[in-house]
Formats: C-alpha cells, sequence, structure tokens
C-alpha cells in the first residue's frame, strides 16, 4: 500500500515524504544567450532541510553542465565549417582530415537510414570515447592498424566511467570495460574507416583486418574473464539470475515500500525487457485476452526539437528483434493488472487534473513516461533496503527464464528452446542457446538409446 504523500511548497518548489525519506522537486528555468532551458530538478534526503539543499547542488550541476554542452558544441560547429574549408582548398587535404570528421559525416547518412535510437547510441559511443581520444585529431590516413589495436588495448584497460573514488581522488575498484562495450566501440570505429574508404578519403583501410574481439582470445587473456563480462546481456546470464528466496523477500517488500513494485513484478513474471514493460499499453494487455501483445519498446533519444529544452525525448519504438510478440497470459500477469489498475486509479485520484493519461500500464504518477534511469535507481534502493545483492533490471528477465525453465523440469514438463525463444523474443532459438544454454539438460544420449530396439535398422545376424 502506498504511502501517503504530502507536500510542503518552498518558494517555486514542493517538498513531500515518500516512504522514510523527504523528496524536493523545483521547476527551474536559466537563460543562455537569450534562450531559455527549463527542467525539473529533484533532490532527497532524510530530512526536509537535506533534501532541499540537494535539489540546490542538482540544480547548480545541470546548469554547469549545460552550460559546458553548449559551449562545446558552439565550437564543434565553428570546426566543422574550418574543416570544410581546409579540405576545398589544398592538394594534401586527405592529411588535414581527422578521424573526427570523418565520424561526422557518416553519422548524417546513418541518421538518414537508421533508427533515431540506433543513430543517438552510435553518437554517444563516438563521443564517450573517441571523440577527446589523441586518435580522434588524427588525420584519418596516417592511421595505422597498430595504432588502433593500441587504442583498444587502452580503452580496456582505462576507459571504464564512472568509477567511484575515495577521499583521496583515486578510483575504487578500478574494473576493465566489457567485451561487450569494446565490442560497440570497434563497430563504430570500424564503420567510419570502411566509409572513409568507400569515399576515398584513405587509400587503403587498416581496421579491415580488426575483427571482433572474443573471451578467451590472445588480446583479452591479460584481464579476469569475470571482470571483462560484468556488464554483457548474455554472456554472464546465469550468473546473474536473482535467487528465488531473494526474489519473493524482493516482491514482498516492494508491494509496500514502492508504487513501481508491478512493474517489477511483471518484469520477472513476463520475461520482457525493460523498455518493452515501459512502453506497454493497457490495450495491448488486457486481461480479456489470452496473450500480451508486445508491440513497442519505450526508448529516449537526444532531442532534436530546436523549441523543446528537454535535452532527451520519449519515442516508441520497435522491439529489440524488430519484430511482435505475443506472451501468454498466467495467473500471476493477471493479478499483477489488476493491481496495477488499482494503483492508476490511486494517482488519478492524487494528481487530479495534472495526470496525463498516456494509456500506460506502468507510468509515473503524473500518467507519463517512466525515466529508466529513476527506475533503476529504484530497483536498486529496494535491494539495498532488502539487504540483497545489487542488480540490474535486465536481470529479471534472466531470472524469468531460469525459473521458467527449472520449473517446468521439476514438474516433469520441460519447457523447449522454441518456447523460450518465442516469449522474450530473440531473433533465432541459438541465441536462447547461446545464451540460456547450461539450463537445458543434454539428453543427447538418452536420445540416441531410443534407437536400440528399432528392428528396421538392424544388423543381420
Amino acid at each position: 500500500m502506498a504511502v501517503e504523500k504530502k507536500r510542503t511548497t518552498y518558494g517555486n518548489g514542493t517538498t513531500y515524504q515518500d516512504g522514510n525519506r523527504y523528496i524536493s522537486q523545483q521547476y527551474y528555468t536559466v537563460v543562455i544567450d537569450g534562450r531559455s532551458y527549463t527542467r525539473r530538478i529533484s533532490g532527497t534526503g532524510t530530512t526536509e532541510t537535506k533534501a532541499i539543499r540537494k535539489r540546490n547542488k542538482n540544480t547548480e550541476s545541470w546548469e554547469k553542465k549545460l552550460r559546458n554542452k553548449l559551449a562545446e558544441k558552439e565550437a564543434l560547429t565553428e570546426d566543422r565549417v574550418d574543416d570544410l574549408k581546409n579540405m576545398l582548398q589544398p592538394e594534401d587535404w586527405h592529411t588535414k582530415v581527422t578521424l573526427n570528421q570523418v565520424f561526422y559525416m557518416n553519422l548524417k547518412r546513418i541518421q538518414t537510414s537508421a533508427q533515431v535510437s540506433t543513430s543517438d547510441n552510435y553518437e554517444t559511443y563516438y563521443k564517450g570515447y573517441i571523440e577527446k581520444h589523441p586518435l580522434g585529431e588524427m588525420p584519418i590516413e596516417s592511421i595505422t592498424e597498430e595504432q588502433l589495436l593500441d587504442f583498444y588495448a587502452e580503452m580496456k584497460r582505462t576507459g571504464r566511467k564512472r568509477i567511484p573514488k575515495g577521499k583521496d581522488g583515486e578510483p575504487l575498484n578500478v574494473k576493465p570495460l566489457s567485451i561487450t562495450t569494446i565490442n560497440h566501440i570497434r563497430f563504430v570505429v570500424a564503420n567510419t574507416f570502411r566509409y572513409a574508404f568507400e569515399k576515398h578519403l584513405i587509400q587503403s583501410n587498416p581496421h579491415a583486418v580488426i575483427r571482433p574481439f572474443k573471451a578467451g582470445t590472445a588480446a583479452m587473456l591479460d584481464f579476469d574473464q569475470e571482470d571483462l563480462d560484468s556488464d554483457s546481456d548474455d554472456a554472464d546470464a546465469l550468473q546473474r539470475v536473482i535467487p528465488m528466496e531473494d526474489v519473493k523477500q524482493f516482491l514482498a517488500y516492494a508491494y509496500t515500500h514502492s508504487r513501481l513494485a508491478g512493474l517489477f513484478a511483471w518484469a520477472v513474471n513476463s520475461g520482457m525487457r525493460q523498455g518493452e514493460c515501459l512502453g506497454l499499453k493497457r490495450t495491448c494487455a488486457s486481461v480479456d485476452s489470452d496473450y500480451v501483445l508486445v508491440k513497442r519498446s519505450l526508448a529516449f533519444v537526444k532531442n532534436r526539437n530546436p523549441e523543446i529544452t528537454a535535452t532527451t525525448v520519449p519515442i516508441l519504438k520497435k522491439p529489440k528483434n524488430g519484430k511482435e510478440r505475443k506472451v501468454p497470459y498466467n495467473e500471476n500477469l493477471r493479478e499483477i493488472y489488476e493491481r496495477q489498475m488499482i494503483q492508476i486509479e490511486r494517482d488519478k485520484k492524487e494528481a487530479g487534473g495534472y495526470y496525463v493519461d498516456r494509456g500506460l500500464l506502468f507510468a509515473d504518477g503524473y500518467g507519463d513516461y517512466l525515466r529508466p534511469w529513476k527506475v533503476l535507481k529504484e530497483f536498486q534502493r529496494l535491494l539495498q533496503e532488502v539487504g540483497i545483492t545489487q542488480h540490474r533490471f535486465h536481470d529479471l528477465r534472466h531470472t524469468f527464464v531460469s525459473l521458467l525453465v527449472k520449473e517446468s523440469q521439476r514438474r516433469g514438463e520441460g519447457v523447449s528452446v522454441l518456447d523460450v525463444c518465442a516469449i522474450v523474443g530473440h531473433s533465432d532459438p541459438t541465441v536462447t542457446l547461446k545464451i540460456y544454454g547450461g539450463l537445458f539438460p543434454d539428453s543427447s544420449k538418452t536420445a540416441m538409446k531410443i534407437l536400440d530396439d528399432c528392428q528396421a535398422i538392424k544388423l543381420p545376424a
């Protein structure tokens, strides 16, 4: 049962209690070069005063980041104009065109053919790992295969971001990048070099011989394998499964301390991805049907509308494999749906005229799309309060598959790889086997013994 929120107004902000913490929110507007930027800033704390102080601190941090981002964008625009001038004049222009310049030329082409979320991810990886690295400023014609391999080796060791730091400023628990992240970076760089070669910006492609990285290869032996795969969605899926007792304890606690309890219960009972849950419409999950229709997935992409001040905007795109699917209803999902409908009616009553119903099964208190980063923060808060090891939201999906297979085997009704593939929405059964093959027993010996009594293929006496 949700705790009643008592709101207190402080100037332009509002502060209310939610469980054992206080939340302070405020719409803050800053004017830069004659243009207004507005954002709702939040802060949490154990008291009202601490929550307000945290909100004010977050406000200062947001304004600082916004000003830096706008300054970088303006400088980058000026650089692009100079780059084009340099490319059109001297005969040795190919020695001046940098990897960064080629990337942005290629990005325009990608934006015309790829989904918005794909384009944003492409740009995010480049900006986060390559653009400010010395490799990005090098003339692309002069970059060699050895330099590229050195770059990937450096990214492996020191590329990980958001590493907690101690009081002395030194990083804590330093871990290398996962193989998955390294291969994402490799894909972006390889695509940029391929484009440069196709447009005759370089005479040969030094990246053509660099294959995707794999676990156990010589390039990966200098790091602990467990650390390399710590962020992978599939390589360590079975190690990320949440124990059954922990799941039971977590859901019991969540339903009394969080309004997002239904979302977490739905994910572990359906195997749906986070974006699929957050983008699920009530019309696609009606209990009058035998199936939940997974048609769209929520994603937040870079804002391209200059009239909107938000840095990211929500979109509903196709599921990960690009296909719609049906998840059969069971009694657990029906009960979660009914409880969620009660939660929605309660939210409508509390929000009053501020509630905008988007038809979502899982929305915030005002009917709008839930932010994935806030969902993760709430998920990990509950885990910490219960005393359970920290997990990602995606681990609920791994837990669902594990419970589905093991419970079916316990009842003597073994679910097949094809069934799991269809429910979780993998593009191919081989993907299911690659991720969850360890859950399915090896029955090949038993299968071969079936033919022992077949007279048709017996050898003559």
